[in-house]
């Protein structure tokens, strides 16, 4: 079974998109950077459906943003972009 790291990377070299949970939210999101903090993993995404604690901002927003640390994720699974 691939890691949580793997699944990431998977799905930003294949343009996938990952459903996830982060802090109780159910998220759809792009990642586009994978990288560390403190020591811990973590990656940059484009938020464009689901819930979070700040709300989502119109689409393409530059407020829809998140670097979220991927210990924190759950429930994550990756799907290929619709129309690709």
């Amino acid at each position: 079974m691939p890691s949580l790291y793997e699944i990431v990377r998977d799905a930003i070299l294949n343009k996938r998109i990952l459903f996830a949970t982060y802090h109780g939210y159910e998220r759809v999101m792009c990642p586009n950077v994978l990288g560390t903090k403190h020591g811990r993993q973590q990656a940059l995404f484009y938020q464009f459906a689901g819930y979070s604690n700040s709300g989502l901002s119109p689409d393409g927003s530059p407020g829809n943003w998140r670097c979220l640390f991927l210990d924190e994720l759950s429930n994550v699974r990756s799907e290929d972009a619709k129309g690709e």
